[in-house]
């Protein structure tokens, strides 16, 4: 986990109460663990023992995984966050 951050000291975090006005997921927290212990969500990490939270770019990767799937174009699927990696 903490060569994970190291790996990546430019990466965004995102933490649960930032998902629906950002990206418009609103799941509850059972649900994304649920989704995230079957492999269909992106995993969660502690960067403190009292939050959790999830890198930017993977919860971007997954909605545009999602997007794909159903034909929609990329820059429809994230709301007022920059894609990261994207043009």
């Amino acid at each position: 986990m903490a060569s994970e951050l190291i790996a990546a000291p430019h990466a965004r975090l995102v933490h649960y109460e930032d998902l629906a006005p950002t990206y418009g997921i609103k799941l509850s927290r059972t649900h994304l663990a649920r989704l995230e212990r079957a492999g269909r969500f992106p995993k969660r990490f502690n960067p403190t023992p009292a939050r959790f939270a999830w890198f930017a770019h993977e919860i971007e990767s997954w909605l545009r995984e999602r997007g794909e799937q159903r034909g929609l174009p990329a820059a429809r699927l994230i709301r007022g966050a920059a894609m990261s990696g994207s043009a």
